[in-house]
């Protein structure tokens, strides 16, 4: 095998957490997951549990969901601050129509911060309190949406 096909193996503990609707989804997780799996323990605070993975933004960024907080995970490193699972106020789906028949689904996680500001103020989006992620279909978004309320629940 040459040099540029070699991939890194994903751990089986890392396996059984991805989130996807579909093989060409999970191939995606999982590519983007081997990359950073060296570094998702050292991410990870004392006590902390992963709970799913899933895919982020770009190609190479997963979205780390666990008993405590949402973390999105690039290069081995955190691409924006983690969110405390006791900072969110709710997760739902959305969905913007970009013409032709073509429609973007999207995980949307607000904070309480964000609810601080008013629809139209653009402090109410910023990073630290708004968490957006595409998702080709509707039921990959709503099985994370349903993995954060359940790990919302169980913090007491």
């Amino acid at each position: 095998m040459g040099m540029f096909n070699a991939q890194p193996q994903l751990d089986q503990k890392f396996v059984e957490a991805i989130i996807a609707d579909g093989d060409r989804s999970r191939r995606s997780i999982e590519k983007a997951a081997a990359k950073n799996q060296g570094a998702i323990p050292s991410l990870m605070e004392e006590g902390e549990s992963l709970a799913a993975i899933t895919h982020g933004e770009g190609a190479n960024e997963i979205l780390l969901i666990t008993n405590r907080r949402l973390l999105r995970v690039k290069r081995g490193k955190l691409s924006w601050r983690a969110i405390p699972l006791g900072e969110v106020f709710e997760s739902n789906v959305s969905f913007r129509d970009l013409g032709g028949g073509t429609v973007k689904y999207m995980l949307v996680v607000e904070t309480f911060t964000s609810k601080e500001y008013a629809e139209g103020d653009q402090r109410r989006y910023l990073p630290d309190h708004f968490l957006l992620v595409d998702y080709g279909n509707p039921r990959e978004a709503k099985a994370v949406c349903s993995i954060i309320d359940l790990m919302k629940g169980q913090l007491g």
